[in-house]
């Protein structure tokens, strides 16, 4: 039997196995046969839909504060010199862009950005 790691989504025949599973052992049980921990099956008890009629998770929240300036001026960057660090990018967009970046509030978001590219 597959044992789930951490962060991957519960299938449908995996909640029906343990449906069928609770109706004759313990809930720990259950849960160990059907490939998933107790807390995720104390969850799915809880909510009776199959785990594909779930609401799906949300997308980005916030408004991408680099949206402005990451193709046309930050990537140009980069691709002219690769070893640049996120701190030297986050001092430009705060010497050039100083209404836009005031403070280092987006640095981990540049970060993530850099790696990522």
């Amino acid at each position: 039997m597959e044992v789930r790691l951490p962060g991957r989504p519960i299938t449908d025949q995996q909640k029906a196995l343990y449906m069928r599973e609770r109706k004759h052992h313990n809930q720990a049980v259950a849960a160990a046969r059907a490939g998933m921990s107790e807390r995720t099956a104390r969850r799915h008890e809880k909510d009776p839909r199959k785990p594909s009629e779930r609401q799906a998770a949300r997308g980005r929240t916030v408004p991408d504060p680099l949206a402005g300036v990451w193709e046309s001026e930050l990537v140009p960057m980069l691709e002219r010199d690769p070893s640049l660090k996120p701190v030297t990018l986050m001092h430009y967009l705060m010497r050039n862009h100083p209404e836009s970046f005031p403070d280092q509030e987006v640095r981990r978001t540049l970060e993530r950005r850099v790696r990522d590219w």
